[in-house]
């Protein structure tokens, strides 16, 4: 996500010089399009590091309980099926 509206800008800048008589719109649509770009840029980073705290915190929470772990189902006694 980062440098989503700076990727746009460049792709906006070759569609005009391509265009050529045809690329007045263009500056029109960048205009309304980068604030929303902006927007989508920003709340993908934001769930790109919720995503990350929430795993960090997974994993603590994993290393903190290790020791007192029994397994899913701890008051199952085994059940041994051979001999």
């Amino acid at each position: 996500m980062v440098g989503l509206d700076d990727d746009f800008d460049q792709l906006i800048t070759r569609i005009m010089s391509a265009a050529g008589d045809a690329s007045s719109g263009y500056s029109g649509f960048r205009s309304e399009v980068k604030p929303e770009l902006e927007i989508i840029q920003t709340n993908g980073l934001n769930l790109a590091e919720d995503t990350q705290s929430g795993a960090a915190e997974i994993a603590k929470a994993d290393y903190e309980a290790e020791d007192v772990y029994r397994g899913a189902w701890p008051d199952i006694p085994e059940v041994n099926f051979g001999n």
